[in-house]
């Protein structure tokens, strides 16, 4: 069986872990189970530099005539290739296109969306650089 572990903080995980190691050991009688980890993306807590970040973000959408976007509930989050720097900088996740079906042979892009999501990433690192 294969399964996705998610959570907060990298001590969230090792905590999360270690519980499931304890249940696995404690097989019934004539039984035995194994389980094993494979750390692939780490957590990426919310902060309040990525707050602000959002922040600004959505001053961006305001100028731009688009809806605000709020944090999206962690438990509902994917991963983030941003999540390996989050340790060392304040950082957004989501930036790109909007789409379904991720990562799988059914993945979508809705180009349509595209202009919207180019003006917005454009004017929020050119504010951000000055």
């Amino acid at each position: 069986m294969r399964g996705d572990l998610r959570a907060l903080t990298v001590e969230q995980i090792r905590k999360t872990q270690q519980k499931m190691r304890d249940i696995a050991a404690k097989s019934l009688p004539k039984t035995t189970a194994q389980i094993e980890f494979t750390d692939v993306y780490p957590p990426m807590p919310p902060t309040p530099g990525n707050r602000a970040l959002l922040d600004a973000l959505n001053q961006v959408n305001r100028d731009l005539g688009f809806p605000t976007m709020e944090p999206i509930d962690p438990s509902k989050r994917g991963a983030a290739d941003v999540s390996f720097v989050a340790p060392y900088v304040d950082a957004l996740a989501g930036l790109g296109v909007f789409g379904t079906g991720v990562h799988s042979p059914a993945e979508t892009a809705e180009l349509d969306t595209m202009p919207e999501q180019i003006a917005r990433a454009a004017v929020l690192m050119f504010r951000l650089t000055r």
